[in-house]
């Protein structure tokens, strides 16, 4: 192993040391005419992952031919996970699953909206709050 590649070693360790919490991965299948159900097709991953928040800017932009310009802009917070992708054994997770945190029980879910590769090895999994059932 190359001295770099121990250092993205240590220092993913160093992240899930740091800032990590156990998380639950659950495959998801969609369905068209319900809510969809646990994929059984799929293995259940208990991982550890860091929760991240950021914020991120949006931008709205309105031209009028008048040469009215309207320009708006608000922040919206981005929720991502960052999971070691050896953790996940070579199993395939995709948009639709669903994530839970198992440390802080009562919190909201998790649908994940997009998987990443991270150059350290690393994957980046963005999600959005599912709203809790009526």
């Amino acid at each position: 192993m190359s001295l770099f590649m121990a250092l993205v070693q240590i220092s993913s360790n160093t992240v899930d040391a740091v800032m990590g919490e156990r998380i639950r991965i659950t495959p998801w299948t969609e369905a068209v005419y319900s809510a969809g159900s646990v994929d059984t097709a799929r293995p259940v991953a208990d991982v550890t992952g860091a929760y991240r928040e950021t914020d991120k800017q949006k931008r709205i932009t309105n031209s009028a031919p008048e040469g009215r310009d309207f320009e708006r802009r608000f922040v919206t917070p981005k929720i991502w996970f960052s999971v070691r992708a050896s953790e996940l054994k070579g199993v395939e997770y995709r948009q639709g699953d669903r994530i839970t945190r198992l440390e802080l029980p009562g919190l909201p879910e998790f649908t994940i909206s997009l998987i990443e590769p991270l150059d350290d090895g690393r994957l980046a999994i963005s999600v959005q709050t599912l709203e809790p059932a009526a």
